[in-house]
């Protein structure tokens, strides 16, 4: 059993249980669906510009086994977008991955997808990832596509985060990420970019250091950069 609150006052609180095969698991509870990579970054794009706001858990229950080299995982949620639940609506959330090495090169790819069919429309989401491993180099990336369906008004969006790590000494992390967002794909503006670089700094155990440098483009009606 699992209880913790957040820093925005929201509750995660679940039970785990080893029951399946393939060291598989069953959780209940209100928590954070398996979905894509958990950033550290809470303000990825393909985080804070989705669906996948850290504050935010859902309730339900999810089913994840491990074949050799993968993880599989399927659950099944009220479909919150929120810190409540506003209609009858119910979500699927699927997550597969695959790890594996060859020599000194560690590498990973996967993918998620989310359904949830709300009161004003149908909600799809789907999200590659991947991270490759060389050495005390990381990178790690997401694309995210996510669907609105409504009646005569449907719209696409569409997200991603790109990051590069290396780890110069113990504890010590120089970062460069890309993230880019466009609200709607069917239109020419509206859309917005992220350069950010800097050093990740760990002290002592649970503890955070991190300056940033980071440089905003924006695409305004215009078509002009911002």
């Amino acid at each position: 059993l699992l209880l913790s609150k957040g820093l925005n006052a929201d509750l995660e609180a679940y039970g785990l249980a080893y029951l399946m095969p393939m060291s598989g698991y069953i959780k209940m509870g209100k928590f954070l669906p398996g979905y894509g990579w958990n950033y550290d970054d809470h303000t990825s794009f393909v985080r804070d510009k989705t669906l996948w706001l850290p504050q935010i858990y859902d309730t339900g229950i999810e089913f994840g086994i491990y074949p050799p080299h993968s993880s599989i995982n399927l659950g099944f949620f009220n479909g919150a977008s929120s810190g409540f639940d506003t209609d009858k609506g119910k979500a699927v959330v699927s997550r597969i991955e695959y790890r594996n090495h060859a020599g000194f090169l560690g590498f990973a790819y996967g993918g998620s997808f989310y359904y949830n069919d709300r009161q004003l429309n149908d909600t799809y989401m789907y999200r590659p990832f991947f991270y490759a491993k060389m050495h005390k180099f990381i990178y790690t990336g997401e694309l995210d596509w996510l669907s609105n369906q409504r009646i005569g008004q449907d719209s696409i969006s569409l997200a991603t985060t790109q990051e590069f790590a290396y780890e110069f000494k113990q504890g010590y992390w120089l970062k460069a990420q890309y993230d880019f967002f466009d609200p709607n794909t069917d239109r020419k503006t509206g859309s917005l970019s992220r350069f950010s670089f800097g050093l990740q700094y760990f002290p002592i155990g649970f503890v955070e250091i991190m300056p940033l440098i980071r440089y905003n483009d924006q695409t305004d009606y215009q078509k002009k950069h911002n």
